[in-house]
């Protein structure tokens, strides 16, 4: 049996979530599919248009036998460690493949990058560091790195956020000795499929949607600014995006703000990009804290979200294997290290916090209560 992984947010899911999916299938002759998915707040540090069990059912519609949610602090870190959580799942679970998206779809020249790039970051580090001390924003001073290292590649990849996180996905495989073999699908431009940005603009066309997308925003602004307004400048700096000052800023914008985006873009410059920000915001609405590192294992857990019935049969093979990381079916029945917790904690409120916003019901939607979704007969390709 051979088991393809993709690392996913679906937010929401299109017809680009398909075209990967059927094409992974016809790359690898794959038996299985399984996605390790973003729960209700999103990498780039946003609320998800639908939350995690409506995208995860989506998904299972969509061609994947079974998602796996990424622990919410993982889910909301940069690039990296994101990408390492991902990764590490997939790997634990005895992936043959891993499939992603990429605007370039050439995965030697995305290999020699990945190449350059750990060299940059690590024996090269001192050239970036020396870069951002004068003010340039670490993107610009890793792309300067590199350069050092080979002037002539192409490195437009470091500029397209799909290839930026297939980049992170190689690094990470190779931080972990894997043998899954990467399966790089060349995205299609817009003319042809959509783009998850177009999707969202799409579901704003239906009035409701668009209501319910406009209250969701303003009740999280409401909560971001309350937050900024009651903590410290030095507990927000504690938390993992924070730093530089970035604390003082916002509280000095606060008051000018008339939405998130208007705070972001208030504080955001060279330095401090809009998504860092964003996700800081988000990290400090769901009580994350650098003391606790999102770039430890010790987070992880398997919770399956959605599943068809060879989905179900593959969580069996979950279940009845000797992974290392744990198996979650329900935060109310877990018990570990005080870092397990923190990460199962941070993923119950972020569930809570999203059925404030969204406006239903908190005991219902809770992840206390929420159980996975098993499809029968349902896929759509």
């Amino acid at each position: 049996m051979s088991l393809v992984g993709i690392i996913g947010e679906y937010n929401p899911f299109h017809r680009g979530h398909e075209y990967l999916i059927s094409s992974a299938k016809a790359m690898s002759s794959a038996d299985l599919l399984v996605s390790v998915m973003s729960g209700d707040f999103t990498q780039r540090g946003t609320p998800a248009v639908f939350d995690k069990w409506k995208r995860a059912e989506a998904a299972v519609k969509g061609g994947i036998n079974l998602v796996l949610e990424l622990p919410q602090i993982y889910a909301v870190s940069h690039a990296g460690d994101f990408a390492m959580a991902g990764v590490t799942m997939l790997d634990e679970m005895g992936c043959d493949y891993i499939a992603f998206g990429s605007e370039c779809g050439d995965e030697e020249l995305m290999s020699e990058i990945t190449s350059l790039v750990i060299e940059a970051e690590g024996p090269r580090r001192d050239i970036i560091e020396f870069l951002m001390q004068e003010g340039i924003s670490y993107p610009e001073a890793r792309e300067a790195a590199v350069r050092t290292l080979n002037p002539e590649i192409d490195l437009t990849p470091l500029f397209s956020s799909n290839d930026i996180l297939g980049i992170e996905y190689l690094k990470a495989m190779r931080k972990l000795d894997s043998y899954m073999v990467p399966l790089v699908v060349k995205r299609m431009g817009d003319n042809h499929l959509v783009s998850a940005t177009a999707a969202r603009e799409e579901i704003k066309k239906d009035p409701n949607e668009k209501k319910r997308i406009e209250r969701m925003d303003e009740a999280y602004f409401d909560i971001v600014r309350t937050l900024i307004l009651e903590k410290s400048a030095e507990e927000i700096e504690n938390v993992p995006s924070a730093g530089e000052g970035l604390a003082n800023k916002l509280k000095q914008e606060l008051r000018y703000a008339s939405s998130l985006d208007d705070l972001i873009g208030r504080v955001k410059s060279k330095r401090y990009t809009y998504t860092r920000i964003s996700r800081l915001l988000a990290q400090m609405v769901l009580g994350m804290d650098r003391s606790a590192l999102a770039d430890s294992r010790e987070g992880l857990y398997f919770r399956a979200l959605a599943f068809d019935e060879m989905g179900a049969e593959l969580l069996r093979c979950i279940h009845d294997g000797e992974s290392e990381i744990p198996i979650m079916e329900s935060p109310a029945r877990i018990e570990g290290s005080e870092n397990f917790m923190y990460s199962v904690d941070v993923t119950v409120r972020a569930s809570d916090i999203y059925n404030i916003i969204q406006g239903t019901d908190m005991y219902g939607g809770s992840d206390y209560v929420r159980k996975p979704i098993y499809m029968r007969g349902e896929s759509l390709i």
